[in-house]
C-alpha cells in the first residue's frame, strides 16, 4: 500500500512541478513542445515506480469451476439428443405415413458417443390397430437395420 501512496505522491508533485514551470515560462512560442516535454515527464515518473518493480500488480487468476462447464456442456448434449430425438421420430412417423401405416406416437432414445457418432438405441412405436402392428414393425427394422432395439408399445 505504501509503493500506491509514493505514486499518488510523486503524481501530485509532478503535477504541481509542470504546473509551476508552465505559469513562469514567458514565451507562448514554445508552448506546444513544452506540453509534450511535461506529459513524458509525468508519465516516466508515475510509470517509474512499476517499472523498477517497487509496484507488482498480481491480479487473481479467474477460476472457472469445471463443474459449471461440464453442466453446461451436458445441458447443450441433452438438447441436441432432445432435438434428434424429434427429428428421428417425424421422420419416422412420415416414412410410415407414406406407406399409409399409422401410429399414435413413436418414442426414439439416441445415444451420441465420445466421438460425436449418433446411435438409435431403441424405438417404442404404439398403434391401436392391431393388424398393421406386424407392418409397422417391419417397416421400422427396414429403415433403421436389425441394431436398433424396437418395442411396440401397449
Amino acid at each position: 500500500m505504501s509503493a500506491f501512496s509514493s505514486v499518488i505522491g510523486i503524481t501530485c508533485f509532478v503535477s504541481l512541478a509542470i504546473s509551476f514551470v508552465d505559469m513562469i515560462c514567458p514565451e507562448k512560442k514554445f508552448e506546444k513542445q513544452l506540453k509534450v516535454i511535461f506529459s513524458l515527464i509525468f508519465v516516466i515518473s508515475v510509470a517509474m515506480p512499476f517499472l523498477k518493480g517497487n509496484i507488482i500488480l498480481d491480479f487473481p487468476e479467474i477460476d472457472i469451476v469445471s463443474a459449471d462447464v461440464s453442466l453446461e456442456n451436458q445441458h447443450y448434449n441433452d438438447e441436441i439428443i432432445k432435438q434428434i430425438e424429434k427429428n428421428v421420430e417425424e421422420g419416422l412417423q412420415n416414412e410410415l405415413l407414406v406407406k399409409n401405416l399409422h401410429t399414435e406416437e413413436i418414442s426414439v432414445n439416441v445415444n451420441i458417443s465420445d466421438n460425436n457418432s449418433i446411435s438409435i438405441s431403441k424405438v417404442i412405436f404404439y398403434t391401436k390397430n392391431s393388424e398393421t402392428e406386424e407392418e409397422i414393425y417391419s417397416e421400422i427394422r427396414k429403415i433403421l437395420g436389425d441394431e436398433t432395439e424396437i418395442i411396440r408399445g401397449q
